[in-house]
């Protein structure tokens, strides 16, 4: 604890959550996910081997990565790369 401002960080084999003072910044860091959250936006990110999936507050991005394609949805908005 350093005057208000307070820096709480759990460092295990698969999560570390750190509390920044009023802003929050939860981090899981395992072998297929990793969701962090910061304050009020949220970021969660799932990386496996064939696809990535990102939720950014309200918007979301979702990104399927094979050898032959790659698929992005923002949004409403979907976006195909071949």
């Amino acid at each position: 604890f350093i005057g208000s401002i307070s820096r709480v960080c759990y460092i295990g084999s698969i999560s570390r959550v750190c509390y920044i003072g009023s802003i929050s910044r939860v981090c899981y860091i395992g072998s297929i996910s990793r969701v962090c959250y910061i304050g009020s936006i949220s970021r969660v990110c799932y990386i496996g081997s064939i696809s990535r999936v990102c939720y950014i507050g309200s918007i979301s991005r979702v990104c399927y990565i094979s050898s032959i394609s790659r698929v992005c949805y923002i949004g409403s908005i979907s976006r195909v790369l071949l």
